[in-house]
């Protein structure tokens, strides 16, 4: 049978109809964008095409008004829907030919991966900070120009944001 939504219209119906369910109340568009790892204007964007379909209705203005209008029997299956296929740690497979830049950030992200995986997003975001800043400030020490020492360590700041937004969306589709 076809539904009347996309594959990653349906996630998302199946995600806000179990939160509902589960928690009393609809999620948040920070919620809803933590567990997909997106943003919350890419959420706002969803949302306004499931109304526009007819698919979902909220009450303008209200915070956690989201209703689904899809009977639960057509929506994915599990706990909150699929996750996101998206791996929860980068990969850290080099080429041969990798500079010291993309070792050095290979690196980084081997030990952000394990510190930002138990952190809620306040201290994921200090840690980030500190360990780019620290990054940055070896990667120079070690002869690098500050150039490439900045793009590496903003580059890891990227990654490390991106853990900590899959690791809190996995506590939270984990939480009882």
């Amino acid at each position: 049978m076809k539904h009347p939504f996309t594959a990653r219209q349906g996630e998302t119906l199946a995600f806000i109809h179990r939160f509902s369910v589960k928690h009393g109340v609809s999620p948040s568009f920070g919620e809803i964008a933590s567990h997909f790892g997106t943003s919350t204007p890419s959420v706002n964007g969803m949302i306004k095409m499931l109304e526009r379909r007819g698919l979902l209705s909220r009450v303008p203005g209200m915070a956690r008004s989201l209703k689904v209008l899809v009977p639960p029997s057509l929506l994915p299956d599990s706990e909150f829907g699929p996750r996101a296929a998206r791996p929860l740690r980068p990969s850290i497979e080099l080429p041969e030919t990798a500079s010291r830049v993309e070792a050095a950030i290979a690196a980084a992200m081997s030990v952000m991966a394990v510190f930002l995986e138990d952190r809620d997003s306040a201290a994921a975001a200090r840690l980030t900070a500190r360990a780019a800043k620290a990054l940055e400030t070896a990667l120079v020490g070690h002869g690098l120009s500050r150039g490439e020492a900045l793009e590496a360590s903003r580059r890891v700041a990227a990654d490390a944001q991106f853990i900590a937004v899959h690791a809190r969306a996995e506590r939270i589709r984990r939480s009882p």
